[in-house]
């Protein structure tokens, strides 16, 4: 046998190998084939994970950009686990970030908008995943302001993506949003309700009209 056909079968056989791997891979989870290291907020130690099925980073500005509004959506779990995709946009800005999160996540969520506001200098502040690039998932961080007395409400909005979806570094974004203090007691119970299951999502309302105070 010449070497050029030992060289084919080797070949052969490594891509075979490949592809019954690959497909193993795909039908426990499809879309995603690799591992990603990452630290979820109050879990403890960083941990090994499955990486999880997402759409392109194209996508997914598409996605933020369809409607004015703020959206916690469960994209995948496991039994210690989640991620969130939260897009978000103000009718002139956008943004979107998957997050790693534990169960109690949700919770918190509502928790910290519940009964909001107090009075016109409640403020609200609370972070979703992790904005320290070492580490896999991305990062949002929500703030809640009153802007008057009236029930207006300002949210200001920053976003951190997975250095591993944007190319080896992060993208990011930050803009303010306004809606009104009802809407966020409705988003509130919405998240305290919300089965922790894919598919699950809940949505802020928010309006693309200019900050009182500008």
């Amino acid at each position: 046998m010449t070497d050029a056909a030992v060289l084919s079968g080797e070949l052969a056989s490594v891509d075979a190998a490949d592809a019954g791997s690959t497909a193993r891979t795909a039908a426990h989870d499809p879309g995603r084939l690799s591992t990603s290291r990452f630290e979820a907020r109050d879990v403890g130690a960083p941990v090994l994970v499955q990486a999880v099925p997402s759409c392109s980073n194209q996508d997914m500005r598409e996605e933020s950009h369809r409607v004015v509004g703020l959206d916690v959506r469960v994209i995948w779990l496991d039994p210690d686990l989640a991620e969130l995709r939260v897009p978000a946009s103000n009718g002139r800005f956008a943004g979107t970030a998957d997050v790693y999160v534990d169960h109690q996540a949700l919770p918190r969520l509502a928790a910290t908008f519940a009964g909001f506001p107090t009075s016109p200098a409640d403020e609200r502040d609370l972070e979703l995943g992790t904005f320290d690039p070492k580490f896999a998932g991305g990062g949002v961080q929500i703030q809640v302001r009153c802007s008057d007395r009236s029930g207006h409400v300002v949210l200001r909005l920053r976003f951190r993506t997975d250095p591993g979806m944007s190319g080896g570094r992060s993208e990011t974004a930050e803009f303010d949003a306004r809606t009104e203090a009802a809407a966020v007691d409705s988003f509130a119970g919405a998240l305290g309700g919300m089965r922790l299951e894919r598919g699950a999502s809940v949505r802020l309302t928010l309006t693309d009209e200019a900050d009182p105070e500008e």
